[in-house]
């Protein structure tokens, strides 16, 4: 497994770290991400064997967002082919903690991640209804490079198969030194 702590704002002095098990129910911020538990504990077992890296922010000692960095080779090598583009997603500020540069810090952390490792690209979904998400990601430096219809699936916390269709834009970002 690879474990992370890093202060990503020197002067927030906010820590960045590898989601821990305990984290896993605060991940669903109340009721607010509970239907996502599943996939975040399918998550948790890919960090742990290496395939992804999951990370967790935190504000004064309290679990405030995620992000999730797939470096694999995907079905989509447009999105991670497992040389050169890694893939950044589920992104998650939680409400209190949001417009106060967290996002951004979480971002730019992932970024030099991946450069450290010789990746040149990154690359992340924006679903075209979250229009601040897209405003963040080019804010960074992301352009949208195609439009798509994204449809996935996943069993919920009560075990039901939930089917999803989100028209999204997928950007991408030259991770130059």
């Amino acid at each position: 497994m690879i474990n992370i702590f890093q202060i990503i704002d020197q002067e927030k002095k906010w820590p960045i770290r590898s989601v821990q098990k305990k984290d896993l129910r605060k991940l669903e911020y109340g009721l607010m991400y509970r239907r996502y538990r599943k996939l975040m504990e399918l998550s948790f077992l890919d960090h742990q064997y290496e395939k992804k890296v999951y990370l967790v922010a935190l504000v004064k000692n309290k679990v405030a967002g995620q992000i999730i960095i797939d470096w694999r080779i995907l079905k989509d090598e447009t999105k991670s082919d497992g040389k050169i583009r890694a893939y950044l997603y589920s992104l998650r500020v939680y409400p209190p903690y949001r417009s106060k540069g967290l996002g951004t810090a979480m971002i730019l952390f992932c970024e030099n991640f991946l450069r450290e490792r010789g990746f040149k690209i990154a690359t992340i979904a924006c679903e075209k209804k979250n229009p601040r998400a897209l405003k963040l990601y080019e804010k960074v430096g992301y352009k949208i490079f195609k439009e798509e219809e994204s449809a996935w699936e996943f069993y919920d916390h009560n075990s039901i198969l939930r089917k999803m269709k989100e028209p999204e834009w997928i950007l991408e970002k030259e991770l130059t030194t």
